[in-house]
């Protein structure tokens, strides 16, 4: 079954391979069917991610981008094996310890 975030995600890598602005548009247009909430948020995200790809040029050390990174499927890829050792940041939960624990 896809979902809500499947479909856009999938809708967002679909379009942020498309680099001419035009071209990007009328396929966001086509796809959002409508849906202009859909539209902004995608635009949104797209320039976003642009904008973060231009902060993070000077700064990283090693001719990756974001795009790259993400189209590798992790942060950090193994040379010898191609699998990711990181591939995304997890939701954590702090737990706290019991009441009157001296911890």
């Amino acid at each position: 079954m896809n979902t809500d975030f499947e479909r856009k995600q999938s809708l967002f890598e679909a379009a942020r391979k498309l680099t001419d602005p035009a071209q990007r548009r009328a396929f966001l247009e086509t796809r959002c069917d409508g849906d202009l909430v859909l539209l902004a948020q995608m635009e949104k995200l797209l320039w976003a991610g642009e904008q973060a790809e231009e902060f993070f040029a000077d700064c990283v050390p090693m001719p990756a981008t974001i795009s790259a990174v993400l189209e590798s499927g992790g942060i950090f890829a193994s040379e010898e094996s191609g699998e990711a050792l990181f591939d995304g940041i997890r939701t954590y939960r702090f737990l706290l310890p019991p009441e009157g624990s001296h911890q």
